[in-house]
């Protein structure tokens, strides 16, 4: 005899579980949608009257890095990922205020680069946040891409990827 049929509220509390475990995904999914559209929204006004290495819309490099991610809070992640370090008028202080998640933030300040920071010091403190990582290795493909767009030295982008690329290896 099955458990269910040694217990005829079984199934009831089954699906009664199902429904909560359902709504709280839901929910989870309309608050990280929620601080997608808000980091759009931000990226968009921080960066606004900036251009790229190749001319276009700074925005446009915080799009194509988030196109090369997947999740939510990647994506969010990957919006905000220089509004704290290029953006006009923004801290991690401010993005807190504006109902960002600690995980959120922990990313975004592992994607911002500290004043005299080496390149591989700043690597090897972004790699090591998990939300940060794949927003920093699309960061560094897009800069690459850039650089080759306009024939400038993309050896400083090249390596920040061997880095990452040697560090994933050791893991």
């Amino acid at each position: 005899m099955s458990s269910i049929a040694r217990h005829p509220n079984a199934c009831k509390h089954t699906i009664s579980r199902y429904i909560r475990q359902q709504a709280i995904s839901t929910t989870r999914k309309a608050f990280t949608v929620k601080h997608l559209d808000q980091a759009i929204h931000i990226a968009l006004e921080a960066h606004e009257g900036q251009t790229d290495k190749t001319g276009r819309p700074f925005f446009e490099h915080c799009q194509r890095v988030a196109l090369l991610v997947s999740g939510d809070e990647a994506r969010t992640v990957a919006y905000l990922h220089d509004v704290v370090e290029k953006g006009r008028g923004w801290t991690l202080d401010r993005l807190q205020e504006e109902g960002f998640p600690t995980r959120i933030l922990s990313a975004v300040d592992a994607l911002t680069r500290r004043p005299g920071e080496p390149d591989e010091q700043f690597i090897h403190r972004a790699a090591a946040n998990v939300l940060a990582l794949p927003v920093k290795r699309a960061d560094l493909e897009d800069n690459l891409w850039q650089s080759e767009q306009i024939g400038k030295d993309a050896a400083k982008y090249q390596r920040g990827l061997d880095t990452l690329l040697e560090m994933a290896s050791r893991k």
